[in-house]
């Protein structure tokens, strides 16, 4: 009867260690499974403010002479299309997220993108910023809810020097959805 009893004790010892070790390995697979994703979200989310800088820059550097926000005016929310084939631009029709792509080892987006849909879907708000003409320290943001102009949000004194860039990605997990929100301001600096 003793020797029942200890191995009884032994196996119920056994069980609650090989129950704490899969739960460690399953709590430690899903940690990194959220970890890659947070990682692939940033990096698709700097990609959003990176393609509207370079457009910014391409604007400076273009020998036909195109305003500096050339491309980066339109409604205040774009998707950055990415398809593989022609050059990148931002697509202000869309107004929703849309997924982002997957294409060999290459992220893309669009309707025009080849590739399986991935979990990420990312948005861009590009929004004027305002300075007061009259007194520069003045500078105002247009809000994302609107697609006032400087002058209609602000006052006629006020032009517009810079464009704020939030790019936004959301993934869905099991519990909730996740998002990465990144926020820059490019100006025109050769007017400053």
């Amino acid at each position: 009867s003793d020797v029942y009893k200890r191995q009884l004790v032994a196996l119920s010892i056994l069980v609650v260690a090989l129950t704490a070790t899969i739960v460690l390995i399953v709590t430690s697979i899903n940690a990194g499974r959220e970890a890659r994703n947070k990682l692939v979200a940033t990096s698709l989310a700097r990609e959003g403010i990176e393609i509207v800088r370079n457009i910014r820059d391409s604007n400076w550097i273009d020998t036909t002479d195109p305003s500096w926000d050339d491309g980066l005016i339109g409604d205040n929310t774009a998707i950055p299309v990415i398809d593989g084939v022609n050059s990148i631009t931002l697509d202000f029709s869309e107004n929703n997220f849309t997924p982002i792509k997957l294409d060999g080892n290459a992220y893309l987006q669009g309707s025009t993108a080849p590739g399986t849909d991935t979990q990420f879907y990312r948005l861009l708000y590009l929004n004027p910023i305002c300075y007061d003409d009259s007194d520069p320290v003045n500078e105002g943001i247009v809000p994302k809810e609107t697609d006032n102009d400087c002058a209609t949000e602000f006052g006629a004194n006020y032009s517009k020097v810079g464009v704020r860039v939030i790019s936004e990605v959301r993934w869905p997990t099991a519990d909730s959805n996740k998002k990465v929100i990144i926020e820059d301001r490019l100006y025109d600096w050769q007017v400053l």
